[in-house]
């Protein structure tokens, strides 16, 4: 399951008048392939809808995405909560 967190302005669908910044944060990488740390960058949009790219740090792909959702994100990317959705700047390490 991934651990949303809020930092800075409160980032819930119905407060957003703007697109909000988010990163996947993997504290462990149960699949070997991804790494750990900031492992994808993110945009929430008021609809609920997000787009996220992978950092490609230790793979090359920088693929981007769209999801229907945070929790779609969530359902395929979680790994049984060793990646948490951090809203807001972020630094890796």
């Amino acid at each position: 399951m991934v651990v949303a967190e809020t930092v800075g302005p409160r980032c819930d669908r119905q407060s957003m008048d703007s697109p909000v910044v988010f990163a996947l944060v993997r504290s462990a990488d149960p699949s070997g392939v991804s790494g750990v740390g900031v492992v994808a960058w993110g945009v929430l949009f008021g609809d609920g809808r997000a787009v996220t790219q992978w950092t490609g740090e230790t793979t090359g792909v920088r693929q981007i995405m769209v999801w229907d959702s945070i929790r779609d994100i969530e359902t395929i990317h979680g790994h049984s909560g060793a990646t948490r959705v951090v809203f807001g700047p972020v630094r890796d390490g």
